[in-house]
């Protein structure tokens, strides 16, 4: 809606000494593999059709082989309404990626983001 903005902020820990085997049993020991995530995500309206999205994440991911702490990536978009029903809102919209390192690069153990 025009003028309006949504803030939605989340943090999602995750913890694993485990992992599953090819039949999905958890009997696989491995090191300890801990990650972080706090995201920020905005949602502000233009217009009654028109909105302006963006998201920034900040990670902490250690494993054995690979580690990173920092900003993980920078989203900007928006999204178009095409059609709002009493029971079914239609929208189409797009983003692009960018800025932060992303941890999960192909030289993450070197630190070569």
């Amino acid at each position: 809606m025009s003028g309006n903005t949504q803030v939605i902020i989340s943090y999602e820990p995750g913890h694993a000494d485990r992992a599953f085997d090819l039949s999905g049993d958890k009997n696989i020991k491995m090191n300890t593999w801990d990650q972080t995530n706090l995201s920020l995500f905005v949602d502000q309206g233009e217009s009654e059709r028109f909105t302006l999205t963006a998201k920034v994440n900040l990670q902490n991911y250690n494993a054995v082989f690979s580690d990173f702490s920092g900003l993980g990536s920078v989203e900007v978009g928006g999204r178009w309404t095409a059609h709002k029903g009493r029971d079914v809102v239609l929208a189409f919209g797009g983003s692009m990626e960018g800025l932060g390192q992303r941890f999960r690069c192909p030289n993450a153990a070197r630190r070569e983001c």
